[in-house]
């Protein structure tokens, strides 16, 4: 609605992408409508900076944790694929590394609605309890917001959000048929017997 011109992608999904977003504040309206006509409207208001204040508080980075073992697995990026099945996960859980300055924080996940406010032990699921998530297919977006104060309250600070896709997906080793034309379909068999032995070592 406000705001300098904006490269907008995936417009038509759930999950709205900007990129190259200019600093600014900017304020968003999504409309939906039924069929009966009926219109429904929400406004966002957001602010781009490249830098944090002194007293303000941030999140650094969100990690996956295997929720089993609390270890780390790997830092969350943008549009991440996970197979929980590669990655023998069978839960997981979120950690927020934060600045200094932030006393609590706010996770939401698919929703710009709270559904869980930590202090101090900046995990989405608490980890005496298990299991911690046991996270289903589909695709997520996981935000983490910081305050200055317990309890969500003060000021908030730099926000962290990602979209990360989740599978459950088996690994299925291919083999190429003799003599066959690599660059077709058919040529591939699930069954050993074939002269190469895996789909992702041939470069086709």
């Amino acid at each position: 609605m406000t705001g300098a011109e904006l490269i907008i992608d995936q417009s038509d999904s759930l999950f709205l992408r900007i990129d190259g977003l200019p600093l600014g504040i900017y304020t968003f309206e999504l409309a939906v409508s039924d069929n009966t006509g009926e219109i429904s409207r929400d406004t966002m208001t957001i602010e781009a900076v490249n830098s944090v204040g002194a007293s303000e508080p941030e999140v650094l980075d969100l990690v996956l944790i295997d929720g089993f073992t609390n270890q780390d697995v790997m830092p969350l990026k943008e549009s991440m694929i996970l197979n929980l099945n590669l990655l023998n996960l069978d839960e997981i859980n979120i950690e927020a590394i934060c600045n200094a300055n932030t006393s609590s924080l706010k996770f939401s996940i698919n929703t710009d609605q709270k559904i869980r406010i930590v202090n101090n032990n900046f995990f989405l699921r608490p980890q005496i309890n298990s299991p911690e998530w046991e996270v289903r297919n589909g695709h997520y977006e996981i935000c983490a917001t910081p305050y200055s104060d317990n309890g969500g309250r003060g000021v908030s600070g730099i926000m962290q959000c990602y979209k990360i896709s989740v599978y459950d997906q088996p690994v299925v080793n291919f083999y190429s048929k003799p003599e066959a034309d690599l660059s077709q379909l058919d040529s591939w068999e699930d069954t050993p017997g074939g002269i190469l032995p895996l789909l992702s070592q041939v470069i086709l």
